[in-house]
């Protein structure tokens, strides 16, 4: 696969997140084949194939810009410290940026990539839980599907 990949998974922090999103038309075009290229490999029974269509829809979709975003506190009783040693493990970074739509889908399909990979990596995983993180991906596309407002993929 290509050493190009993105190695690490950027959440937008929550209030990042839109509840709504208008696209131009040219964003319309870009999210709409990548989020119905990754349903098309999500649902290829074929893993390497479906990672190696994985990984082209990662190599051609524009990269947005993004900023770290300063996380000073949580609602929880972890420290900053604690969710920093946590996103380290886990290779997660809170970002900003002006382009929430191509954000999330970056990280679906970061997401999408990792989750094939790890069942290529571990034949043995409960069939029902690889179906069951599947369908998740799928809903998410079609949750994204629903928040930029397309009407078909």
């Amino acid at each position: 696969m290509s050493s190009d990949l993105p190695t690490n998974l950027d959440l937008l922090v929550p209030w990042e997140i839109p509840l709504e999103y208008d696209l131009d038309d040219s964003q319309q075009a870009e999210i709409r084949t990548a989020l119905h290229q990754l349903l098309t490999a999500l649902k290829t029974p074929d893993k390497i194939q479906a990672q190696q269509q994985i990984a082209q829809i990662i190599n051609t979709l524009s990269i947005p810009q993004t900023n770290l975003a300063q996380v000073e506190h949580s609602k929880t009783r972890l420290t900053i410290l604690d969710i920093e040693d946590y996103d380290i493990y886990f290779k997660v970074r809170h970002i900003q940026s002006d382009d929430p739509a191509l954000c999330l889908v970056q990280g679906l399909l970061v997401n999408s990539y990792q989750f094939i990979k790890l069942c290529l990596q571990n034949p043995n995983l409960n069939p029902l839980h690889v179906q069951q993180q599947q369908q998740g991906l799928i809903s998410y596309i079609h949750l994204l599907t629903r928040l930029f407002k397309l009407e078909y993929l």
